[in-house]
């Protein structure tokens, strides 16, 4: 599966209804004929682009609506019956969304009561994007769609300066004033008169229960072993990723306890120097490992080496069951460890001081913009103040120290799949994460802060159902409390790959375009020089102007 967009207007007078429908319905003609499902009506239209990841449809129409859905929920293990479910069950449709599993998003459209509605998963791992034209809804999937549309945007420069340095927008904001991210557990339903929002799981009830750390282990470790198992019921044999990072260990572990024969995407620009534990552990748990050299290949992330593998690796491929179905450890350091809750940030959480705490927390992220090429910082970097305080104090009424941990879980969240999610279609292929399961993360959340931070809870965890992958070394943040494992500085996933093409792109897009006006391209420049003729790493620099100009 890879996009879901639509438009619809109740107002039969609404001059640019047809004008809008007809520019999605082009842009869908862009993929292949077969690949797309659509559905129009006198109200709208919603279409679907389905590479066909899951080797399941996701595609419901008959008299009473039309339904479709991108991911896996996992109501159950067939996603095609999870959709009749869900469409079928609109009354009790909160209550089928609480049983999901998976990073998803659904849409229905009941055509006997003119009703459609949009469903994110539970973290809002897979937004969907929405705005308001005239008395009509224009929804995606996919951002940049907006802008392939030609519709009326202005950009939103707090939402890019949230971008550029915490690498996630907060609240409900986009890089355009007009488009609105929909936020975690968010349910919109949109009639005749108008639409409603609300959320389908209350996060902050969550983090108001308590569980000891026995019964949240247990829970823990029923959890992911049934998100595991309802995903690759129908599968034999896997296409996995491993990494030197303990979330990849634990996930290839588990799947290998079920009886499911492994093909797992190493990278690593020594290929042939694989390291001795990761050989070690792949044949204790029986894994065919395969190590890609991304610069070999021209490649720059894991997403496209995995796309391109069935040009390049079809006999590695072969005996798949989903060839572009990847399994991935993401989320567990975030959501489980709570990787960037440092005891700076905690010691500013106890205090109860909130403009204190997300003073701490810019310092901690090196979350400042940077005066010399960013026209306005000061102005810019006080509206991220505002807009943290409005982010995390929305949570404070379960205490500061608590209230940080949830946020983290709903935001900090966001960067390691968006851009994935956002050019699906180009690497056709798609990645299931169990560890962002909600059933998984709620007891965490149910466990005070000093359990949790520092990997305590997460390696009690390990230690107690896979106490076979702690034999083996792996690659650690600065904060594992683990003698044996190495450590990596601080994570910069959200930062953009600066290479010298890249550089000179970026460079070159801005000197061309007129409508920068919070760019010094004078000093861009200057830096840009530096940079490449390495006298000067500029890569902060650098990636803070790329995300101002990206949109």
């Amino acid at each position: 599966m890879a996009i879901l967009a639509g438009y619809f207007s109740f107002d039969t007078d609404h001059a640019d209804k047809k004008c809008i429908i007809n520019k999605l319905i082009r842009y869908f003609e862009s993929y292949p004929s077969s690949d797309v499902n659509r559905f129009t009506c006198n109200r709208g239209v919603i279409l679907q682009y389905d590479f066909d990841a899951y080797k399941q449809p996701a595609w419901l129409h008959n008299d009473l609506q039309v339904a479709t859905l991108i991911g896996h929920p996992l109501i159950t293990s067939d996603r095609s019956n999870d959709l009749t479910t869900l469409a079928d069950n609109f009354e009790k449709l909160t209550e089928m969304l609480l049983s999901s599993d998976g990073v998803f998003n659904y849409a229905q459209y009941n055509t006997e009561h003119e009703k459609l509605v949009l469903a994110t998963d539970p973290l809002a791992i897979r937004p969907f994007y929405y705005m308001h034209i005239g008395t009509g809804l224009l929804f995606s999937t996919q951002l940049n769609l907006f802008k392939e549309l030609g519709v009326t945007l202005t950009r939103n420069y707090a939402a890019l300066c949230e971008l550029a340095t915490l690498g996630y927008t907060l609240l409900d904001h986009t890089p355009y004033n007009e488009v609105r991210r929909a936020t975690p557990a968010e349910l919109l339903v949109f009639d005749k008169s108008g639409h409603t929002c609300e959320n389908y799981l209350d996060w902050q009830a969550l983090a108001k229960q308590k569980l000891d750390l026995g019964d949240a282990v247990t829970e823990l470790d029923q959890a992911f072993k049934s998100v595991v198992a309802k995903a690759s019921k129908t599968d034999s044999t896997v296409l996995s990723t491993l990494s030197n990072g303990l979330d990849s260990r634990v996930l290839n572990t588990q799947l290998s306890r079920i009886s499911k024969k492994i093909k797992a995407v190493h990278l690593t620009r020594k290929p042939a120097q694989i390291k001795k534990q990761l050989f070690e552990f792949t044949q204790e748990n029986d894994i065919v490992l395969t190590a890609v050299n991304p610069e070999y290949h021209q490649l720059n992330s894991l997403e496209a080496i995995l796309g391109d593998l069935n040009d390049s690796h079809p006999k590695f491929l072969r005996g798949v069951s989903r060839p572009t179905l990847a399994w991935v450890g993401h989320g567990g350091n975030s959501s489980l460890g709570l990787t960037n809750y440092t005891d700076e940030v905690y010691q500013a959480a106890k205090s109860n001081d909130l403009l204190c705490l997300v003073h701490k927390f810019l310092e901690q992220q090196q979350g400042y913009l940077p005066k010399s090429v960013i026209n306005h910082a000061d102005e810019l970097q006080r509206a991220l103040i505002y807009n943290l305080c409005q982010a995390i104090g929305q949570y404070q009424s379960l205490g500061l120290d608590k209230a940080v941990q949830l946020f983290l879980l709903l935001n900090e969240q966001h960067h390691h799949l968006e851009t994935i999610f956002e050019n699906v279609d180009q690497y056709r292929v798609e990645y299931f994460c169990p560890f962002y399961s909600h059933k998984i993360i709620q007891s965490a959340l149910a466990l005070p802060v000093e359990k949790v931070r520092n990997h305590a809870f997460y390696h009690t965890w390990v230690n107690y159902a896979y106490p076979q992958v702690c034999r083996f070394p792996w690659t650690a943040y600065q904060e594992h409390e683990c003698a044996e494992v190495a450590t990596t500085p601080k994570d910069t996933q959200h930062l953009p790959r600066l290479n010298f093409r890249g550089i000179i792109g970026h460079w070159l897009s801005v000197l061309k375009n007129d409508n920068q006006p919070f760019i010094k391209k004078k000093q861009l420049t200057a830096l840009c020089l530096l940079h490449l003729l390495r006298i000067k790493d500029a890569s902060s620099h650098l990636s803070a102007v790329m995300h101002f100009t990206r949109w």
